[in-house]
């Protein structure tokens, strides 16, 4: 910034984003000029009063940035080619900017058509292999980005498309072609079981066709189309098989595999390696109420190489086991298996909501048998009021005061400014329109085919947790708590834990709120916050 202003890099609600990160860049200071000229709504938009500065205003400018480790701000361009692929957020400048710097390349812009990030390139000498180049290229962009902003199509061309003013045409691009186009080769399905899945991929994720040994995760598989894709196959083909065998067997190839098994010899254990393999101590993550330990899939990608992670998922999801039916029986069984694989401690726990009061329960067991436990994580783990009471008495009147806390909050957020109010009202909205279409869907059957073992669980799960009597603990909380916190809470600070936790609380903000702080790119930062806390309590004695 020149004298007298001030730059910011903003997010989505106008707070600074965190280091590293991309916001919107922000002008402020003397510079910025009153609005644009005989256009009202347009300056509303762009023009606001800077919170930062009395009496000055501060210009929205549209361009994406990001500040570099030497302190200089790079510009990634607009923030209108920010773009969203199979549920992945992707900056197309920020992918552009890698691009130019590529040996052999001239110029370089990515887009995106039916759901495939293609690049379209100009060599900078058009008689080189293309399709040599293009695996180079690749390859680079692999080692910069995550898989799912690598361009899965590279176009040759002989010039990018501009219109009369010299910018680029993007309206263009969908309707060059080349007959110098290089994709990911591509194995087709070989057998009926490979078909079945292969296809159900395709639709679940948007893609024209999947390569039989692509990885699920690496083409823009998450925990969500996972649940998808499991209750499509059990419609299609009546094997049911657990979200869980998506980690070993993560290609259309080996989870054709699993549907020529015996139902009793597919594993449904509630052990699963998520990463099994490194020499520092492993942590174990206990699932959310949802009961899906996908979500801790992206975390194994950004930890440290020789960091072991497993997960815990629920007893009974295949069915033929019965349920555990209180939090104490839940952390028992979840302790013995941890034991087994690691006999002896100190041990690492952690749990994502619901799954951070069974952790907290396991340390407590754990500390009883005289074992140590280094540390305790909580992702963003709230407690209610009603666990600390022991009675059913006790606990209706923690509920009592929660709700009506929780309704004071809501009016208050609602009423008390012009955002809030647009907050609230476009959520209801949203709750309404899923109603809508849930009452609508055909698909009803369906999905209850596949879930209903999950749903009974969670129930079994919920009058656990509403039974549970949660005590205080010789034993320090680490807690990964989400900086976006848009619903009610007693305690915003602990999320409830400081009466409980009496050797302290560390607290370490995580970008995201309470649902995305494992996707892109919030599990990036997630795991290396993780990672740190991880490695800080292995050297303490």
């Amino acid at each position: 910034p020149v004298a007298n202003t001030h730059v910011y890099l903003l997010n989505e609600d106008g707070n600074p984003v965190n280091e590293g990160e991309v916001g919107e860049i922000v002008i402020g200071g003397a510079g910025v000029s009153l609005g644009y000229l005989n256009r009202p709504e347009l300056t509303a938009a762009s023009f606001v009063n800077d919170p930062y500065q009395e009496d000055v205003k501060m210009y929205h400018s549209g361009d994406l940035g990001k500040v570099l480790p030497n302190g200089q701000m790079q510009c990634l361009g607009r923030s209108d080619n920010q773009v969203k692929v199979r549920g992945y957020r992707i900056e197309l400048g920020e992918i552009e900017h890698l691009m130019q710097e590529l040996t052999g390349v001239n110029s370089a812009v990515v887009d995106v058509q039916n759901h495939v990030l293609k690049a379209y390139v100009v060599p900078a000498n058009a008689d080189a292999d293309f399709a040599a180049q293009s695996q180079i290229w690749k390859d680079s962009l692999m080692a910069d980005l995550p898989s799912y902003m690598v361009p899965h199509e590279f176009i040759s061309l002989e010039e990018l498309p501009v219109t009369n003013s010299g910018k680029l045409d993007r309206k263009l691009l969908a309707n060059l072609n080349s007959n110098n186009t290089v994709s990911t080769n591509y194995n087709e399905p070989r057998t009926e079981a490979e078909k079945i899945i292969s296809d159900i991929w395709e639709e679940s994720l948007g893609l024209e066709k999947v390569d039989i040994f692509s990885d699920f995760f690496e083409i823009g598989g998450h925990s969500m189309v996972a649940a998808k894709v499991m209750t499509q196959i059990e419609k299609k083909t009546g094997k049911r098989l657990p979200l869980a065998s998506l980690f070993e067997h993560s290609t259309v190839e080996k989870l054709a595999l699993l549907l020529h098994l015996d139902d009793k010899l597919i594993t449904w254990g509630s052990l699963v390696p998520i990463k099994a393999k490194g020499n520092k101590p492993p942590v174990f993550i206990v699932h959310g109420a949802g009961l899906n330990i996908l979500n801790f899939n992206s975390l194994a990608k950004y930890v440290d190489e020789d960091q072991p992670i497993y997960g815990l998922q629920a007893k009974g999801l295949n069915g033929h086991e019965d349920c555990l039916t209180t939090v104490e029986e839940i952390a028992a069984h979840y302790n013995q298996l941890i034991i087994e694989t690691q006999p002896e401690g100190p041990y690492a726990i952690a749990g994502y909501s619901f799954g951070g009061v069974i952790a907290y329960e396991m340390a407590c067991q754990l500390i009883a048998k005289g074992e140590k436990v280094n540390m305790l994580g909580l992702f963003d783990t709230y407690r209610f009021p009603a666990y600390q009471y022991p009675t059913a008495w006790g606990k209706r009147v923690g509920d009592i005061r929660f709700f009506a806390g929780q309704k004071v909050h809501t009016i208050k957020h609602m009423f008390g400014s012009v955002a809030g109010f647009k907050f609230r009202t476009k959520k209801y909205m949203n709750m309404f329109r899923k109603l809508v279409q849930r009452v609508g869907s055909k698909e009803t059957e369906s999905v209850e085919l596949s879930t209903q073992r999950a749903f009974e669980i969670m129930q079994v799960n919920d009058r656990a947790i509403a039974n549970y009597h949660l005590k205080p603990a010789d034993l320090k909380v680490t807690l990964f708590r989400a900086k976006k916190q848009d619903e009610y809470m007693h305690d915003p600070t602990y999320l409830g834990w400081k009466p409980f936790a009496l050797n302290g609380i560390d607290i370490h903000d995580v970008p995201g709120d309470h649902y995305s702080i494992f996707t892109p790119p919030n599990d990036e930062i997630l795991a290396e916050v993780l990672q740190e806390a991880l490695d800080a309590s292995n050297s303490e004695k």
